[in-house]
């Protein structure tokens, strides 16, 4: 067990250093602004704020963020 453990945690390392060049943090006070202002959870204010700040478009489905956010969320195929 003591194995399978450490390989566990040696895959999970090798897969944080792989992928820490790939996020890119928020800063907190934009997203409780947000979350405020517009009654969303935090972790929604936190994708919104991630794509006005990288310039891209929200994919999703959520009928809420469609509503809220029209300048960046988009439903898929349309």
């Amino acid at each position: 067990m003591e194995s399978a453990t450490a390989l566990a945690i040696e895959l999970w390392n090798k897969a944080l250093e792989r992928h820490q060049l790939c996020e890119h943090p928020v800063l907190g006070d934009k997203v409780l602004e947000l979350a405020i202002r517009f009654g969303c959870s935090s972790s929604d204010a936190e994708f919104v704020v991630l794509v006005k700040e990288l310039n891209c478009p929200l994919l999703t489905f959520d009928h809420k963020l469609l509503q809220l956010f029209p300048d960046v969320a988009l439903k898929p195929g349309s």
